[in-house]
């Protein structure tokens, strides 16, 4: 299911106006752990930036709920 939440989750943000950070969701992040406010991921590109801040924003901005956004390796 935690499949499914991501893409609802990603799809939210692209609604909210947020369509960069939506494509970096898409394109830059592969999900390890997906809970209640919890996003651990794996990068799934070689940009040296990381994508936590801003992803951590648009999620805090269309939830209203502060995340936990991690790197993580799996």
């Amino acid at each position: 299911a935690s499949g499914d939440d991501w893409a609802a989750l990603v799809d939210a943000v692209d609604r909210a106006g947020k369509m960069h950070v939506a494509e970096m969701m898409r394109s830059r992040v592969r999900v390890i752990q997906l809970g209640p406010d919890l996003l651990i991921f794996e990068q799934a590109d070689r940009f040296p930036d990381d994508p936590a801040p801003e992803i951590r924003q648009a999620l805090f901005d269309v939830t209203k709920r502060r995340w936990r956004v991690e790197r993580g390796t799996g």
